[in-house]
């Protein structure tokens, strides 16, 4: 019997074990695997879906990214696929009663790690973030940020220095002074700044001009407190300033030389005149004037004869007649021209022809007439009857 046993012990020894980990444990193992890490991914993908079909069931935008792009060529899939698969990089929405942009919406956002542009509130349907909110779109790569409404202050602004991606900012109908804006010279990336229905302080354009690439200031019916333009001639890379409806000093102005960089000026609005178009002509820099709704007169044109740079003049909803563009004939680079809704006539093109390098101009809503218009084309001169806009 022992002999038996021993003998059958060897026996068993000598078969081939049977391997623990064999071929379908290890394929277990990796769906498990796989499954472990992408549940996240999933579970995220479908708070992204869920998430987009709110917004835009409120009215509001939301772009996925396309994930199969590959040197700027993508393929093109189905919107509801793109979203399934996709990461969003755009959102812009309203604020309603049903659905108020809030610190809570900032919430409802959640782990939006692409987010690249967003637009919350407008003029009439505004926003109401608070400065906890603003804090927490921090954790966003935003390139773009566009904010109406809100009662966040000054210094919390400044949790934009945790969004170094920036590169446009937007800034609507605040009680924002500036005063206490001081991250501005950490945002080493934003560009373009935009600030609408604001009051500036003399210190928070001080701080504004400490912005060290910023070459894009939209001012629009902001008020400027005292001579704050002084500011701007600190600013080495600013090529366009718009100061539309808003009042400033004629004399501030000024300021603008030491500005090397600038090329672009918009000063739209009935605050500006004929003063401040004097001031202008001494920007011997700039090529684009913006003068659209303005109370500037036929008299007040001749100054802009000695801006030898001067490659485009809009003069859209003006009371300029035929006397003022007689007044530009020696404009030495005037190009491109816009007369638009201006109480010019037939008698203007005479005086249009001895421009000597005007090449372009809109006459839409004037009296010219038909022959005239056919006269200017066939001398070479581009005529644009349709509505006013930026010529190209």
């Amino acid at each position: 019997m022992f002999n038996h046993r021993i003998s059958a012990g060897f026996r068993n020894l000598n078969k081939p074990s049977r391997p623990w980990f064999n071929l379908r444990n290890a394929l277990v193992l990796l769906v498990l695997a796989v499954v472990i890490y992408f549940t996240p991914f999933v579970s995220q993908r479908g708070r992204s879906v869920v998430l987009a079909k709110t917004i835009r069931s409120h009215g509001g935008k939301v772009y996925f990214a396309n994930p199969l792009c590959a040197n700027g060529y993508c393929l093109k899939l189905p919107l509801k696929l793109n979203d399934a698969i996709g990461t969003i990089y755009h959102i812009s929405i309203q604020s309603s009663e049903d659905y108020p942009i809030n610190d809570e919406f900032i919430d409802s956002l959640g782990d939006q790690s692409h987010l690249r542009d967003l637009h919350l509130g407008s003029d009439k349907h505004p926003t109401t973030i608070t400065d906890l909110g603003l804090a927490k779109l921090s954790k966003y790569p935003l390139e773009i940020l566009s904010i109406a409404g809100g009662s966040f202050t000054d210094s919390g602004l400044n949790v934009l220095e945790k969004i170094p991606t920036l590169k446009y900012l937007m800034l609507r109908d605040l009680d924002f002074s500036g005063d206490q804006f001081q991250c501005a010279p950490t945002l080493k990336n934003l560009k373009s700044l935009h600030f609408s229905d604001l009051s500036i302080t003399d210190t928070g354009l001080e701080n504004l001009a400490s912005l060290p690439n910023l070459d894009y200031l939209d001012l629009n019916n902001t008020v400027i407190d005292g001579d704050g333009l002084r500011h701007l001639s600190k600013s080495k890379n600013l090529v366009c300033v718009n100061i539309d409806n808003s009042a400033i000093k004629a004399d501030s102005l000024n300021h603008l030389i030491e500005v090397k960089s600038l090329r672009y000026l918009s000063l739209k609005g009935k605050a500006t005149k004929d003063e401040h178009v004097r001031q202008v002509a001494s920007l011997k820099q700039l090529t684009f004037l913006m003068l659209n709704d303005s109370e500037v007169t036929d008299q007040g044109l001749i100054p802009l004869t000695y801006m030898k740079n001067l490659h485009q003049l809009f003069l859209t909803n003006t009371h300029i007649t035929d006397a003022g563009i007689k007044n530009l004939i020696h404009s030495p680079s005037l190009a491109k021209l816009e007369l638009s809704n201006t109480l010019i006539t037939d008698q203007v093109k005479e005086s249009l022809l001895k421009i000597p390098n005007l090449s372009k101009v809109n006459v839409s809503g004037t009296k010219l007439s038909a022959v005239t218009i056919q006269s200017l084309r066939d001398s070479g001169i581009e005529v644009m009857t349709s509505k006013p806009g930026y010529l190209q």
